[in-house]
């Protein structure tokens, strides 16, 4: 979008699904190695800088990810865990705001 501006590639994250397979009738015998990727599964990783909408707010430093392809349901859990530990981290902060005011460390007057 718009909004951000790629400063550089810093690289690319190759994720590799292998398993081994091992024949216990053959104490000797080296683990076959199996390669279940299914194609070439990569993740983008750019520098960037987030130009917020507001006209008087700087620009923020972010790393952006890319994840194309078979990659993308990945990306998707990303998104789905960082909504969730955001929603913890307001609630945490909502409830150590309401116990704040609830418990004062200043005396009641009076």
């Amino acid at each position: 979008p718009e909004d951000f501006e790629l400063v550089k590639k810093l690289g690319t994250v190759v994720i590799k699904e292998v398993f081994e397979v091992r024949d216990y009738s053959r104490p000797l015998a080296e683990p076959v190695v199996i390669d279940s990727s299914p194609g070439p599964s990569v993740i983008h990783l750019y520098a960037a800088r987030y130009m917020p909408s507001a006209p008087f707010d700087a620009p923020v430093s972010v790393l952006l990810k890319e994840f194309p392809g078979p990659m993308a349901k990945y990306g998707d859990q990303e998104v789905l865990i960082y909504n969730h530990l955001l929603r913890s981290a307001r609630a945490d902060t909502a409830a150590s705001q309401d116990l704040n005011a609830f418990i004062s460390l200043e005396p009641s007057p009076g």
